[in-house]
């Protein structure tokens, strides 16, 4: 008994339980906000309702940049629970370029803000290409691992210490989809499979393309 109660209160085990804790309150967070983006998305409808009436009923040009604005602000927060959900840099990346861009669209600033905003874009794009999408990003507290589809098999090995294969595909992406394909299975989003000692799970797909991998070591 005095055991259990020791390996509970043991710093690294709080820091887990604490960790899993925030990531299932992030979920209903998530959860919550897609409840109200769906609620308020009658806006963007009563939007479009408002410039077809306007069209064909007065002279005036209907009110294009209100309903810009709406549209984005549900992007955004379609964005930023995508960032909750997903948890890694890219994710936060892409709400910051969506809000900037609203601001340039549908907002009317001053030449110097355009300019300001344009620059941010440009530095954000570039961040995300060259200092902030990395191929393997390591969740330490969860023990997985968030890894692009293009990583070479080899850098895989060495981050995690595997020894796949590097005939059996020449990235992550590869290697899973041979696999999955001499299995009989085709791939498909959140599908999991062990293979050896990590569960692979594909974490993002376009179309039949795997971009992300979540590797999560056995126990």
């Amino acid at each position: 008994m005095k055991r259990k109660i020791k390996l509970f209160f043991d710093k690294q085990n709080l820091r887990r339980m604490i960790n899993q804790t925030a990531s299932y309150s992030e979920i209903i967070i998530a959860g919550i906000m897609l409840v109200g983006i769906i609620l308020l998305s009658v806006r963007a409808f009563s939007g479009i309702v408002t410039i077809i009436t306007t069209f064909f009923t007065e002279d005036s040009i209907p009110p294009v940049s209100e309903f810009l604005s709406i549209v984005f602000e549900l992007v955004i927060g379609i964005e930023f629970i995508k960032m909750l959900v997903k948890r890694t840099p890219a994710s936060a990346i892409e709400v910051l370029l969506y809000t900037i861009a609203r601001k340039l669209v549908a907002d009317h600033g001053s030449m110097l803000e355009s300019l300001l905003g344009v620059v941010a874009i440009a530095i954000l794009f570039a961040t995300r290409k060259y200092l902030n999408d990395p191929e393997i990003y390591n969740h330490e507290l969860e023990g997985d691992y968030i890894v692009n589809g293009g990583t070479s098999i080899q850098e895989v090995n060495k981050r995690l210490g595997a020894d796949f294969d590097a005939a059996k595909g020449n990235t992550v992406a590869g290697y899973l989809f041979n696999y999955l394909k001499k299995e009989g299975v085709k791939p498909s989003y959140r599908l999991k499979t062990t293979i050896g000692d990590f569960v692979f799970e594909i974490y993002e797909m376009d179309d039949d393309l795997i971009r992300h991998i979540k590797i999560t070591p056995l126990k």
